[in-house]
């Protein structure tokens, strides 16, 4: 069995001290990483239709917050040292996330959208936070 670090993870082969990241962690930053890439070769190159802009401009977009949140979530559970921070942090990401889905669902290509729309409350408190 290998030796655990002082928040309780194992720790990395070769790092004493150092704890190894949780798989979901793991996944989550690659995954995060992948849309990123994505996200830039399509903004640097402008290749598609208007189907692909709307795609990565509204589905990748959204997907960017799957593993900013599944990342902080993690963490909070998983680390108590500043777990009210993560936990803020992921409720933050989880309230802009909704405000943007109502947002692209409700308000978006509306030819005159309310003001405030249901998307403001979503979005103003994740502010506060």
């Amino acid at each position: 069995m290998r030796k655990r670090s002082a928040v309780g993870a194992p720790e990395r082969p070769g790092s004493p001290g150092k704890p190894e990241a949780p798989r979901s962690v793991r996944i989550g930053l690659l995954l995060g990483a992948l849309l990123i890439v994505l996200w830039t070769l399509r903004a640097a190159t402008s290749w598609g239709s208007d189907t692909i802009d709307r795609v990565f401009t509204v589905e990748v977009f959204q997907a960017l917050y799957v593993p900013s949140i599944l990342v902080c979530a993690t963490r909070a559970v998983r680390v108590r040292d500043e777990r009210s921070a993560w936990v803020l942090l992921s409720l933050a990401l989880i309230a802009n996330a909704g405000g943007f889905a109502a947002y692209s669902l409700f308000v978006d290509g509306l030819a005159s959208p309310p003001s405030p729309s249901i998307a403001d409350p979503t979005e103003r408190w994740c502010s506060m936070v």
